[in-house]
């Protein structure tokens, strides 16, 4: 895999019209985790006059020799370049370029960055070894996901037309769109990138359904990976500034791209990359400021989609025809889309044949992407998400299911809740909301720290969790409706669990890779849950076993009564897990709580079992630090986990299964297994059986350098044997669906109950 460098360069807004632009830049080495200042303190000056470059817009030759010169004229700007070429020269590497225009200095997205050439008059991004990209920060944060059978939409519209795309210029009609060459060669590049699958809105005869705005949306809503859409586009002036217009097959008037943005930000899978090859799709030349930042390309990519490449004004056909094939096939080879676009720009300009291709520098990338990767592939591997599934280590995993006494042990994560209730982070975002969380913007996400917050903000520590439950089950009751969910209350802690039950069990109908009926289906004698709901329970008793289930009696807290064992009883006497008769072990704390003989001594005042129930739950920060000491001390709530949870945590091959790497959860529950003593350490030596980690690849907007976190985390894990497997927990469970065979018995009575 290609070896980067990277570049970062952010200029900032001038102080006034007599001055230039502050410009930093940042330069991190091959395989170092510190970063090179240009200059070290303050700033260079960039000294750009927009009026003459748009003097020269005509003159391509002479606008990329001028525009060079101006930003290279500080020595510093030179230096910071020809320390990063040196850089990757000596290495062999590449060269990853980001320009980063702060806020106040929007007018410079008019300058057309992609022409920079070198002192000798060389391109400096027509190639694939010095990546460029405009990097374009977005509060609507999504990860990147694996590439499995992608899917590609194309889009093509040709409506009656009328007019011009410059109203100014009524001479300039717009030409109907070649929708057969067209479709031809989108279809032809999106086959040789890998997609399989591609579908085709246009109007007869050319489709079956024509693009419109609402046909647009309601195909991708079924979850593309790509749109390529072709129509039409222009920055048309309404109420006084330039609105980005797209001309759909929507009659014979264009419509406000800002209908199309807002509906993409509202999927719940975007595509991870829009190719717009309508004119002026990035900002028109010879116009204003507002006008290229308002315009579809940069607004996609604020709306959240990973990568956009839009057209900087009026591109020629030819351009088109010959940038795009040549992309496409680049992007098949590793998903580096930066990459695929100095190589395509390569391409044409370098291509004889192509002496009308002057316009090389049309096509624009946007991205909010740090490692360039639009996708990787998921598996066993590298941190760099050219990771392969590697088959050593699942038979391994399987060997260790099929031994006597079943040495591996599924640890089940939040992550594999999150197609049930969403995303943790979008809750807690939701819930900091709620009660006017005052810490900064990114602790927000952070479930334990919001959560923490409104324990101290109520003055009760338990409200926090009895909230976050009945929350939680109010948005179930909406999404599953029922004739059983009518007539639950997620007002009433009591019927929270049932709620959950019933939610969950219509999930597993729908979804034959849902996490707990794949595990279930599976012969595993012992589940260690993260989670506090029944879900393991349910689905085990869908494949017709029947399981013990018990939870961490962490909370010593005398009101919660948690070591009251008449009242919530253990574990029978003389239990062990079998296959058929499996532990679910709760480690973290369990909402419905085992319903006991006799109850607690009167005399002892005790909050109610729904309550106690929230109480055993880890949630906030305090939780997190009182469950490890709890666990960590020689108190008697260290010996209370059942001898075969201790056992399978310290010597089983282990799967994590639906944990991030940075979260509270697997963080305190790694420090929890490797904080054993005597015989309950965990091997680490040569015979020890390994443990395989379903995590997701870390978050590029969340995480400044994604790939040197990726390389730390690897490094951390290397003493305790832990293999991360860089894909979503979908893609875990595809990997384990292949690699580990379920037992027919149990996976036919999962699909009868389920029926």
């Amino acid at each position: 895999m290609p070896v980067f460098a990277e570049l970062e360069i952010t200029i900032g807004r001038r102080i006034d019209e007599k001055t230039g632009y502050p410009v930093v830049l940042r330069l991190y080495a091959i395989k170092s985790d510190q970063d090179q200042r240009f200059p070290e303190s303050g700033a260079a000056v960039v000294n750009i006059s927009l009026a003459e470059l748009q003097n020269l817009r005509g003159e391509y030759a002479k606008y990329d020799a001028k525009l060079s010169e101006t930003f290279f004229a500080d020595r510093v700007i030179q230096s910071a370049f020809d320390t990063a070429r040196a850089t990757v020269n000596a290495a062999g590497a590449m060269l990853r370029v980001r320009l980063f225009l702060d806020a106040g200095a929007e007018e410079l997205h008019a300058v057309r960055w992609e022409c920079l050439r070198d002192p000798a008059g060389k391109a400096l991004f027509n190639n694939d070894t010095i990546l460029f990209s405009r990097y374009l920060a977005s509060s609507e944060v999504r990860p990147v996901s694996g590439k499995t059978d992608p899917k590609a939409l194309i889009a093509i519209a040709n409506p009656p037309l009328k007019g011009s795309i410059d109203p100014e210029d009524h001479s300039k009609e717009l030409p109907p769109v070649d929708v057969d060459n067209e479709h031809l060669r989108a279809e032809s590049g999106l086959h040789a990138a890998g997609f399989a699958d591609v579908v085709t809105l246009a109007a007869p005869p050319f489709g079956k359904v024509p693009a419109t705005c609402a046909n647009i949306l309601d195909e991708l809503a079924k979850g593309y990976d790509v749109l390529y859409l072709v129509c039409h586009g222009g920055l048309v002036p309404q109420d006084g500034k330039l609105t980005p217009m797209l001309w759909l097959e929507d009659g014979d008037e264009p419509i406000q791209a800002s209908r199309l943005v807002e509906g993409i930000r509202a999927l719940q899978k975007q595509p991870r990359l829009v190719v717009l090859a309508s004119c002026q799709s990035a900002g028109a030349e010879g116009k204003s400021s507002s006008g290229t930042l308002g315009a579809l390309g940069p607004l996609l990519a604020a709306a959240g989609v990973p990568a956009v490449i839009a057209m900087q004004g009026n591109v020629r056909m030819a351009t088109v025809k010959k940038f795009f094939p040549e992309f496409f096939k680049q992007l098949a080879k590793d998903g580096q889309i930066d990459r695929a676009m100095g190589a395509a720009r390569l391409r044409i300009t370098g291509d004889p044949d192509a002496p009308d291709c002057d316009d090389y520098w049309m096509p624009t990338l946007f991205m909010r992407l740090r490692s360039g990767r639009i996708w990787y592939q998921p598996g066993i591997g590298s941190p760099d998400g050219s990771a392969s599934t590697d088959l050593d280590k699942w038979k391994i995993i399987r060997s260790a299911l099929e031994s006597p006494d079943c040495e591996c042990t599924p640890i089940i994560g939040p992550g594999a809740l999150e197609g049930l209730i969403g995303s943790w982070r979008d809750l807690a975002r939701r819930l900091s909301e709620a009660y006017g969380f005052p810490m900064p913007s990114y602790a927000h996400e952070d479930l334990p720290a919001v959560s923490q917050y409104i324990s101290v903000n109520q003055d009760r520590a338990v409200f926090a969790k009895t909230d976050l439950a009945k929350r939680i089950a109010a948005a179930l009751v909406q999404r599953f409706p029922s004739p059983a969910m009518a007539a639950l209350d997620p007002k009433d802690l009591a019927a929270v669990p049932r709620i959950f039950s019933e939610a969950a069990r219509q999930l597993r109908k729908q979804n034959p890779l849902d996490p707990h009926r794949l595990l279930a289906s599976r012969p595993f004698a012992l589940y260690i849950s993260a989670n506090a709901d029944d879900s393991m329970e349910d689905a085990l008793r869908e494949a017709g076993r029947t399981p013990f289930s018990d939870f961490s009696r962490w909370n010593s807290d005398p009101d919660f009564d948690l070591l009251n064992f008449r009242k919530y009883p253990a574990l029978p006497d003389g239990y062990r897990p079998t296959v058929d008769q499996p532990l679910v072990y709760h480690l973290f704390g369990k909402l419905q709580l085992p319903q006991g003989s006799a109850e607690a001594d009167a005399n002892h005042v005790t909050v109610s079992r729904e309550v106690a129930g929230c109480g055993s739950c880890v949630v906030t920060e305090d939780d997190y630090f009182n469950y490890l000491l709890s666990i960590g001390s020689k108190a008697d709530t260290k010996e209370l986990t059942p001898l075969p949870v201790r056992r399978a945590l310290a010597a089983h091959a282990l799967l994590f299964f639906g944990f991030r790497l940075d979260d509270w959860s697997f963080r305190v529950l790694l420090r929890s297994i490797f904080n054993k003593e005597g015989n309950l350490a965990r091997s680490v030596g040569s015979n020890s059986y390994p443990c395989i980690g379903a995590q997701v690849q870390p978050d590029e907007e969340r995480i400044e350098q994604p790939v040197r976190a990726a390389r730390y985390y690897e490094q951390y894990f290397q003493g305790s044997k832990i293999d991360t497997f860089w894909g979503s927990v979908e893609e875990f469970a595809r990997a384990m669906d292949k690699a580990i065979p379920a037992v027919d018995k149990y996976a036919q009575a999962i699909e009868k109950s389920l029926a």
